[in-house]
């Protein structure tokens, strides 16, 4: 079901968020209040950018769907993309 790879994609995201977020601030917490802010919504764009590839990963692996598989990872990259387009865009004016 499709659900399933949404929900194990955004688990995986959400993972992953947290564990770069750890490494990145052993360096330090003094700066961490201010990033920590900043990044809060990387966790809900990984989730949501690995849950829309699990859900491809679905119509690829159990409906054979080639069309709707690529639909749901160019939504996939596009919400990632902009994310990180705005990150930068944010860095640059600051």
């Amino acid at each position: 079901m499709a659900r399933g790879g949404w929900v194990y994609g955004g688990v995986w995201g959400v993972g992953l968020v947290l564990f770069g977020r750890a490494v990145y601030h052993v360096g330090g917490l003094d700066p961490w209040w201010g990033t920590a802010a900043l990044r809060l919504g990387t966790i809900f764009v990984h989730a949501l950018a690995t849950g829309l590839f699990g859900v491809a990963w679905y119509y690829r692996s159990q409906r054979r769907d080639r069309g709707r598989f690529r639909s749901y990872v160019l939504a996939s990259i596009g919400v990632h993309g902009l994310w990180n387009a705005s990150t930068v865009g944010i860095i640059a004016l600051g």
